[in-house]
């Protein structure tokens, strides 16, 4: 299914709130640090959904993004290649963001049966933009 240095763990289980990953790789960007782990319960930015945020150890997850097939947490702090770290989500964030992607899914089915003419065009959930178009 995907050929990724990180294996993307909350396509298997939505509900883990934390796990143990390897550090693959750092790079210093700016005044936060791009980190690729072999694993990952933390769901990038995509499909009008925001990234979820989180800790990595001690340091904070600010943003997570999927570019050419690679999974990288953006954090305040760094890591040292080849440790394990434990990864936690901040749940509240991503039980809010999962319960509003559901909610628009269920939007668009009511709109879609109520006018058949009108299509979807697309959503965000995020927190600086909440649609459904």
């Amino acid at each position: 299914m995907f050929d990724m240095k990180t294996k993307p763990l909350y396509y298997e289980d939505a509900y883990l709130r934390g796990i143990d990953s390897k550090v693959l790789s750092i790079e210093p960007k700016g005044s936060l640090t791009n980190i690729v782990l072999d694993q990952t319960i933390f769901y990038p930015e995509g499909g009008g959904q925001p990234s979820d945020r989180g800790k990595l150890g001690a340091i904070s997850v600010e943003f997570v993004r999927l570019s050419n097939d690679e999974i990288t947490h953006q954090a305040k702090g760094t890591l040292k290649v080849g440790k394990t770290v434990h990864a936690v989500l901040d749940w509240h964030w991503r039980y809010k963001h999962m319960k509003l992607h559901s909610a628009g899914h269920l939007l668009h089915d009511v709109i879609s049966g109520m006018f058949t003419s009108l299509r979807p065009l697309g959503a965000s959930h995020g927190k600086e933009s909440l649609y459904s178009l």
